[in-house]
């Protein structure tokens, strides 16, 4: 973890990987400041794992809508660029910033792994970072090299080692284009189980879906 200077920085924090987060504003959220493109004052979607609470992010927009799904409920989440969000109050009351990166698709036997209402899941990796109390308005992490080595794993031999183009192309994608192709992907979804007819010892694969091809692939793990 390192500290920068907020001077002219458009971003509160830097990461070495470009993640989206599911962001929720309350209607009574004071007006973000002038000249600030940081989100303060928005509920982050969290998910919690042997006692931890941590913040869920996802390699797309897309995965971050369609991959959420089960966690944010009937409550109107966004996709946001995870560099625009004020974790202060999340560090304050965790003592620290644990991120989950949810990459790919829960799978077995080339299955989805779907809730009770039928929204796929999502496998994940993370990380925890110790913020000191003066930098936390303005600092950059590093993930371990676990977590880009087990993501690019996935890809590489789900057979898209290009893949990083198209997450690029879509950061600049709109909410239409993200809900065209969620729908596309939901239609294109593969046959489907119920995570609680699957023990987590015999899950035994993740899938990814390419929104240029269409396509879900299925990866052992």
């Amino acid at each position: 973890m390192h500290h920068g200077s907020r001077d002219d920085c458009p971003y509160f924090l830097h990461s070495s990987l470009r993640l989206h987060a599911m962001v929720h504003k309350p209607l009574n959220a004071p007006a973000m400041p002038a000249r600030e493109t940081y989100c303060g004052h928005m509920q982050m979607l969290c998910q919690r794992a042997d006692g931890e609470r941590l913040i869920c992010t996802y390699l797309s927009p897309l995965d971050a809508v369609m991959g959420s799904r089960g966690l944010s409920g009937d409550d109107h989440f966004w996709p946001i660029d995870l560099r625009c969000v004020d974790t202060r109050q999340f560090i304050e009351q965790n003592g620290g910033l644990s991120i989950s990166v949810n990459y790919a698709y829960a799978a077995d036997r080339k299955r989805l792994l779907v809730d009770r209402h039928g929204h796929p899941m999502m496998v994940y990796t993370g990380d925890t970072f110790e913020v000191p109390e003066d930098q936390r308005d303005h600092f950059r992490i590093r993930f371990s090299e676990h977590v880009p080595e087990r993501i690019m794993d996935v890809y590489l031999r789900a057979g898209l080692s290009n893949f990083a183009e198209t997450l690029a192309e879509m950061d600049h994608w709109s909410a239409a284009q993200i809900a065209d192709a969620e729908d596309q992907a939901l239609a294109r979804m593969p046959k489907t189980v119920h995570v609680d007819d699957v023990g987590k010892t015999s899950m035994d694969q993740c899938a990814v879906y390419d929104p240029e091809s269409g396509e879900w692939t299925f990866v052992d793990i």
